[in-house]
């Protein structure tokens, strides 16, 4: 029994780590039930491209070691796979110009790191480390999700009543859970969780703003046009 006890045994960082994770399995539920009351309808295509990033995020953190954001990364992955599954019947497939940039980007950084990984001769002639790259695929990877978080603010700008605020309130929980987990303090560690708390708790804010009328209407709409309307639906 003291056996077994030791071998479930939980740190605080891991224990903040798996309810982070739980909270968010309840956020993508609560997006999944709008789904399915037809309350959302999403864009297959591009959920399947913030996929693809999603998993670059998840193999570069897994190489830095980063249990918080490796954690997160999963569990978001888990999710939008599902997610993907009820858009085929409940919502559409369409693409345009910056999610084909988005996911050029990916495939780029994905690419560049298996190859450097596999060729460590190619490593040494650069001066670079499996690390750093990963390091690197990390960043570009979160800086993708930072874009389709810009274009949910430009949509909640202008209907701030399309997006479900108790499901962004649940993934802002996960974001601090996430953060929480945090067990070293380096830049791999922090990147990911950082980018869920702040994302996460703008997007809930702006699920309770008022419908504008003409102030900042020009930039956002500049932003809605470099975005892309109907990203992620």
């Amino acid at each position: 029994m003291d056996f077994l006890a030791q071998t479930v045994t939980l740190s605080g960082h891991e224990i903040m780590a798996w309810i982070s994770a739980i909270l968010i399995f309840a956020s993508s539920f609560r997006y999944m039930h709008s789904i399915i009351v037809w309350k959302t309808k999403p864009n297959v295509v591009g959920w399947a491209l913030y996929q693809i990033a999603t998993i670059c995020v998840l193999v570069s953190s897994y190489e830095l070691g980063a249990m918080s954001t490796i954690v997160a990364s999963l569990a978001y992955g888990i999710n939008q796979l599902i997610i993907i599954a009820l858009a085929v019947y409940y919502g559409y497939a369409k693409i345009n110009k910056i999610e084909t940039v988005y996911l050029g980007i990916s495939m780029i950084s994905l690419i560049v790191w298996i190859i450097l990984v596999n060729f460590p001769d190619v490593l040494r002639w650069h001066h670079f480390d499996a690390l750093m790259i990963s390091l690197v695929v990390l960043i570009i990877n979160t800086f993708i999700d930072m874009m389709w978080a810009v274009s949910i603010f430009t949509k909640l700008y202008k209907h701030p009543e399309t997006e479900d605020s108790m499901a962004w309130f649940l993934a802002f929980l996960s974001g601090i859970f996430s953060f929480l987990a945090i067990d070293e303090l380096s830049a791999e560690e922090f990147i990911y969780p950082l980018y869920l708390v702040v994302s996460n708790l703008a997007i809930w804010l702006l699920c309770f703003r008022k419908i504008p009328k003409h102030r900042f209407a020009k930039l956002f709409n500049f932003v809605e046009h470099i975005s892309g309307k109907s990203w992620r639906g």
